[in-house]
């Protein structure tokens, strides 16, 4: 019976095939570019323990959902000059976290590779800007205070060292120098304090690191051509074979 309809079947696999590579490639390409971060935990919470582990994956979580909220987004379009808003950039932009591990892959598709490349890399550049800057704000406010104490003591032990130098009695200079002893007492109390909040912020601020570029995309992942049209061939295929055997 195949024998019989064997020139049908072909034909209609044939047109089948050539439909869906005609059809494939009047499609407009789109390329995907991908890249790799590794959220770097605070030292303070490294731990070996469960319930830190599963803090630590959390926090991945969280990390991946932020890269694209509008803050990022709208960065990204700044930087780059892009001719659309945050909502259809976001449409772009797929983001997931690797189960067990603490890595964020950040996937972008566009109808232009080197667009693709250069946006997934942007957005994980400026998230990692962002949350740096999140973290270190909570430490800014004392350090800048502690900054300007420390100024305006130098100035002050300065002046009274000059001012001793020039002291035209024992006891005047007697005097200068032990304010001066005594602010240098609290400018190193000072000191150390600042360094104490250093050490703090150093301890307590996790990152984010790119550990692998988006690289310029050379093939499309759409349409795929070549499996679209086998697919239709088979498809003609069983199809012509179905009508034939429902015909006899």
């Amino acid at each position: 019976l195949f024998w019989q309809w064997a020139w049908l079947i072909a034909l209609v696999t044939l047109i089948s095939a050539a439909g869906a590579f005609l059809i494939s490639r009047q499609m407009t390409p789109v390329y995907q570019a991908s890249t790799t971060a590794l959220v770097n935990e605070a030292p303070a919470s490294k731990s070996a323990d469960y319930s830190a582990v599963m803090a630590s994956e959390r926090l991945t979580r969280t990390y991946a959902e932020m890269i694209n909220k509008e803050p990022v987004l709208n960065e990204v379009i700044g930087e780059l000059g892009l001719q659309m808003g945050a909502a259809e950039l976001k449409e772009m932009v797929s983001v997931s976290s690797l189960r067990d591990t603490q890595l964020i892959q950040v996937a972008v598709e566009s109808t232009d590779p080197v667009a693709a490349a250069a946006i997934a890399n942007s957005l994980m550049e400026v998230f990692s800007r962002q949350i740096q800057a999140i973290q270190t704000d909570r430490f800014a406010q004392s350090k800048s205070s502690l900054e300007g104490q420390l100024t305006d003591l130098d100035k002050q032990i300065t002046q009274y060292a000059a001012d001793a130098a020039r002291a035209s009695t024992e006891a005047e200079k007697d005097r200068l120098e032990s304010k001066v002893a005594q602010y240098r007492e609290i400018y190193s109390n000072l000191l150390q304090s600042y360094e104490q909040v250093r050490l703090s912020e150093a301890q307590t601020i996790s990152s984010v690191v790119q550990i692998e570029l988006a690289s310029v995309p050379t093939e499309p992942i759409r349409p795929k051509t070549m499996q679209n049209t086998l697919l239709a061939a088979v498809v003609g295929l069983l199809l012509a074979s179905g009508a034939i055997v429902a015909r006899e």
